[in-house]
């Protein structure tokens, strides 16, 4: 369903075959993923950069194999938009930290008790925007490159192909 490439540390010896990767890495065009709203097997919707620019992403559903496909739509999104889901990335990486020590519990998805109002906000401010624009996109396909080190506050990339028909 999902294509992945794990990332590999460079100041690490690598085999031979290592060494490729990060050497056809270096010669894609990568975008970097800011926000991983939804997941299920691999990124399904959030923001992320198409040719540097911020857009919203969302993975098409195949109804017929009743799975996600390996398509995405893109729609851009302004700056605006763009830094208030990097605001609330930042309010999910905290309660998920949290999370993941035993501090809160699963009911307070996805923001902690004091950021609660302010992610309310942000969804208000946002919805329209982090929506498919059936007006204003594209269809591409992803390639995603998976940290290294794994983990939600690591750095995503994506890189964005023709779409499959």
């Amino acid at each position: 369903m999902f294509d992945f490439v794990l990332a590999a540390n460079a100041s690490t010896k690598q085999s031979p075959p290592l060494r490729l990767l990060i050497a056809a890495l270096c010669e894609v065009n990568m975008d970097q993923i800011y926000t991983i709203d939804e997941y299920y097997d691999g990124p399904v919707c959030g923001v992320a950069d198409l040719n540097g620019e911020p857009h919203y992403y969302e993975c098409i559903f195949d109804e017929r194999n009743d799975e996600y496909s390996k398509n995405y739509r893109l729609s851009p999104i302004t700056n605006g938009t763009f830094l208030l889901a990097q605001e609330q990335w930042a309010i999910w990486l905290r309660w998920n930290e949290a999370f993941e020590k035993g501090e809160v519990e699963a009911s307070t998805h996805p923001a902690l008790p004091k950021d609660q109002e302010r992610n309310r906000e942000i969804d208000k401010i946002t919805s329209i925007e982090k929506s498919i624009n059936e007006k204003d996109h594209c269809i591409k396909q992803a390639q995603f490159v998976v940290p290294q080190k794994p983990g939600w506050a690591s750095c995503w990339y994506v890189e964005w192909k023709p779409s499959i028909t």
